[in-house]
């Protein structure tokens, strides 16, 4: 039997589904239970605006998603990587709330991954347009 409090989470999830314009997106499983959480999160200036799940598996696993999805709209990415396990709802088998905290992780992760190239590719097109500069007056000085 589920307790009142994943059903009340399972019956109204508010933070399920895919996330559209996610710059963060995590996934974690368990397959000897045959379980996947996908978390998308929405980053805007260190502060994850809006996270949503995609879950594939039972109402302990949804509810604990949409909860921890609700636990971190808002809040810096610090405090995403903060979170544990035993922050998220009781009583549920150990690999729900373990797959959920990785999930997250992986998303704020993926998320800073592609901040990081995002600043490579920047620096790269810089000195791409030195080297162009750099080229067009040497050629002015040859003519």
């Amino acid at each position: 039997m589920y307790s009142q409090q994943i059903m009340d989470i399972f019956l109204n999830p508010k933070n399920l589904g895919k996330l559209r314009g996610a710059n963060g997106i995590g996934q974690s499983n368990d397959e000897l239970n045959s379980v996947i959480v996908r978390v998308y999160i929405k980053v805007e200036e260190e502060r994850i605006i809006k996270a949503q799940a995609e879950v594939f598996g039972n109402p302990d696993l949804i509810a604990c998603a949409d909860f921890m999805c609700e636990l971190i709209n808002g809040k810096p990415l610090d405090y995403a990587l903060s979170i544990k396990e035993e922050d998220l709802i009781s009583g549920l088998p150990d690999y729900i709330a373990k797959i959920c905290v990785q999930a997250i992780k992986f998303a704020v992760i993926d998320y800073k991954d592609r901040l990081y190239k995002q600043s490579i590719k920047l620096k790269k097109s810089k000195r791409t347009l030195e080297n162009i500069e750099n080229f067009k007056s040497i050629l002015k000085k040859q003519l």
